[in-house]
């Protein structure tokens, strides 16, 4: 004989539904929740709201009930139709897979016990086995006095039930909203409900007993913050029997939400009746709860009205919100997938970052590391990396050195008061300095620290300097104590240079050891100190040799560059000349602006590009005709009488020429000696001294090796989490792809 087409629909139906929760449990259990959300119904509610009795309705079995808060944790539970009656009850902690608790129970009356010791192991397990023998009591009397028992976890409580008149069906119970306990507590099963709720795929039921006033929900209100449109919230009214004869406006307002007028939910609201207390003892089956319920709500207003709704009953809802759960485990598949192919790739990414475990001998190792650390701080040092911040650091240090020596030179102004001169202070650039970019840097600095000298503060040093000259003898002594002025001023811009040097070297050999070193806590603890004296031998005798560098400038005063200090002594006596022979365009009052200051200087010195030439240049070429040859603009100036001050202005370009001549040369001794003696002093010399100092060859060097490298426990921790993470998202992986809907 045939079976229907009815029949063999809903024997596929069911079946499909199965493996369906089965499947979804399997991912839970791989511990998916944590890794990337899993479909689900949360129950919330506030305390005593009926939830428990839900649960047990919905489940068959009994729940702990205490007068006081009796959830204290998430419990998940799942039914699936079978054959026979039996229940298992696991925990699944924090980011760790899902372990059995109990026996596989057959007897419905072991349920509740075991459930509570497993809600005290969830809030314990680090004691999780002292609670397996304890009795009801004894669990109160723990969980509610030992101070080392929390009040609430996150945690998780598994019931899998096995029931032949259950229907296929997976659902969260989280701990009723609370107001009488300290705002910590209360704060903590806030935002564990708030967790719970706030993933899209998360169906939410909240519990609302119909004695209560809709609009002061709390449990409806998380709902509605995370859930705005009420897309994937369905509301249950419990406890209908506790409604007042009286209450006519709560009546109606019950009725109006039960068929959608009010407070509206895509999926709408159930009432469900559940058994007394005194019924409860009675032991009564489903089906004789059910009958009582619905016979309940067929005598009495305003249920009765809203009988043809299908909203009211257990056996309604339970249907309902099976089809609901499957319907979305079906349409997340796709973002599942997705969800666990990026969560894996992360973590594969992670561990690929991760230091990978010593397969080598220990001296091998060590002996690679301190080889790479000094190629490493050798190409640094020598600008032969990709990145060269060393490089461009020392660069920076090295043109602020430039300035502050080139701000250093000696200011003749050549007038009786120099007060009174308010041209350019270094008249013979048409820049003050070398390109924009060191004029802007000037710009940043303080003022230079060098005083005017004019023409009587020259003659007076030439007063002072004067022996047993004949006159007209400049005196030389008069030059070297003008040179010494200016030279004595750079040992400040070098020891500055030179300590941001230090400070660069040592933060890139300190980021080098935690490179190279760093995995290992004993080998940096024991190779840090032996770089670091290194370093600071290193400084000291780079610093002797800076010293050197400077002293060689203090005496003698000398120069194999004598065109160039010939070149700029006449072109500084030329300047100075022409601002005497033009002392009104430079003084205070006078209308000087740069432009005025260039036109008179090309009227002088500079060579027409024009067609029609200039009377400067005119005038040189009537000299040459009569035998005075090979003149340049500035001798012209000689040709002005004197006027009593030309020892003076030749002191002032004879110190001038020499400070630019020695300018040029300090700005790069300086830097190559920096660079020479310290940085690739350190560089060149450290592997030679490390292996000296790590002992290489000497008895017990391998048992010394093993011991400091010896790994970061934190690193080895994290390196075993990730490995499992791994382990966990292929596993879920493999069952995400193996399933298939048909």
């Amino acid at each position: 004989m045939g079976t229907s087409s009815d029949t063999v629909g809903q024997t596929a139906y069911a079946q499909k539904r199965r493996e369906i929760l089965s499947f979804a449990k399997d991912l839970r259990a791989m511990g998916a929740e944590s890794e990337i959300g899993m479909p689900r119904i949360v129950v919330i509610g506030r305390q005593s709201a009926g939830k428990s009795s839900v649960v047990e309705a919905v489940t068959g079995v009994g729940v702990p009930r205490d007068s006081d808060t009796c959830t204290r944790c998430p419990m998940e539970c799942t039914i699936l139709t079978a054959e026979r009656w039996s229940c298992r009850i696991s925990l699944r902690l924090l980011n760790s897979p899902e372990t059995p608790f109990s026996p596989i129970l057959t007897s419905k009356a072991e349920v509740e016990l075991w459930i509570r010791r497993a809600q005290a192991a969830a809030l314990c397990p680090i004691r999780q086995g002292d609670f397996i023998d304890k009795t009801a009591d004894e669990l109160r009397s723990l969980v509610g006095v030992d101070a080392d028992v929390p009040k609430f976890t996150r945690n998780v409580v598994v019931v899998d039930i096995n029931d032949p008149d259950g229907t296929d069906l997976s659902f969260i119970d989280l701990p009723g909203l609370i107001s009488n306990e300290e705002q910590n507590i209360i704060d903590l099963v806030r935002s564990l409900v708030e967790f719970y709720i706030k993933d899209e795929a998360t169906i939410i039921l909240v519990t609302i007993p119909a004695s209560d006033d809709m609009a002061l929900q709390e449990a409806a209100r998380l709902a509605r913050e995370v859930d705005p449109n009420g897309e994937r919230t369905i509301g249950i009214i419990t406890k209908p029997d506790f409604l007042p004869d009286g209450a006519i406006d709560l009546r109606k307002t019950w009725q109006s939400i039960l068929r959608g007028e009010a407070h509206p939910l895509r999926l709408g609201y159930y009432g469900v009746r559940l058994p007394s207390d005194k019924e409860r003892k009675k032991g009564l089956s489903r089906a004789e709860v059910e009958k009582l319920a619905m016979q309940f709500f067929k005598d009495n207003e305003p249920w009765k009205d809203l009988l043809h709704l299908n909203r009211l009953g257990i056996a309604c809802f339970i249907a309902d919100i099976s089809k609901v759960l499957m319907r979305v485990i079906r349409e997340s598949l796709p973002g599942l997938k997705e969800k666990v192919n990026t969560q894996l790739g992360d973590c594969v990414t992670q561990l690929n970052s991760m230091p990978k475990p010593i397969t080598g001998g220990a001296t091998a190792e060590i002996l690679g590391r301190v080889t790479r650390f000094c190629n490493d701080l050798k190409e640094a040092v020598n600008g032969h990396t990709e990145d060269n911040t060393f490089v461009h650091r020392n660069r920076a240090i090295y043109q602020t050195f430039k300035i502050s020596i080139r701000r250093t030179a000696p200011d003749f102004r050549p007038f009786l008061d120099p007060t009174q001169f308010v041209g350019p202070k270094q008249p013979w650039f048409s820049e003050e300095y070398e390109d924009r970019e060191d004029t802007e840097l000037a710009e940043q600095l303080p003022p230079a620290p060098v005083e005017p000298i004019g023409i009587y503060d020259v003659r007076r040093v030439i007063k002072d300097s004067i022996g047993w000259e004949l006159p007209h003898n400049v005196p030389y002594e008069a030059k070297k104590r003008l040179y010494k002025k200016f030279v004595d001023r750079w040992a400040a811009p070098c020891d500055k240079a030179f300590d941001a040097a230090t400070v660069i070297l040592t933060e890139l050999v300190n980021d080098k050891i935690r490179d190279h070193f760093g995995r290992f806590k004993a080998l940096e603890l024991h190779v840090g100190p032996l770089i670091r004296r290194e370093l600071q031998s290193c400084t000291k005798r780079a610093a002797q040799s800076l010293c050197e560098v400077l002293e060689r400038e203090k005496s003698p005063y000398f120069t194999q560059n004598g065109y160039y200090l010939e070149s700029m002594r006449a072109h500084c006596l030329a300047r100075y000349w022409f601002i005497r022979r033009n002392e009104n365009d430079y003084k205070k009052g006078a209308l000087w602006d740069l432009e005025r200051e260039e036109e008179l200087a090309a009227s002088v010195f500079a060579e027409s590009d024009s067609y029609h030439e200039s009377p400067t240049e005119r005038a040189l070429k009537a000299l040459a005709l009569i035998g005075y040859k090979n003149l340049a603009a500035e001798d012209l100036v000689r040709l002005h009488p004197p006027d009593g001050f030309e020892d003076e202005l030749t002191v002032m370009a004879d110190v001038r020429a020499y400070f630019q001549v020695a300018y040029k040369r300090i700005i790069d001794n300086v830097p190559m000696s920096i660079q020479k003696d310290l940085n690739q002093q350190l560089s060149n010399g450290m592997q030679d001294c490390l292996l000296a100092e790590l002992g290489v060859g000497a008895a017990g060097t391998a048992e010394r090796f093993q011991e400091l490298l010896a790994e970061d426990p934190a690193v080895t921790a994290q390196r075993d989490l990730l490995e499992k993470r791994k382990a966990r998202l292929l596993e879920i992986q493999w069952k995400l792809n193996a399933f298939v809907i048909a």
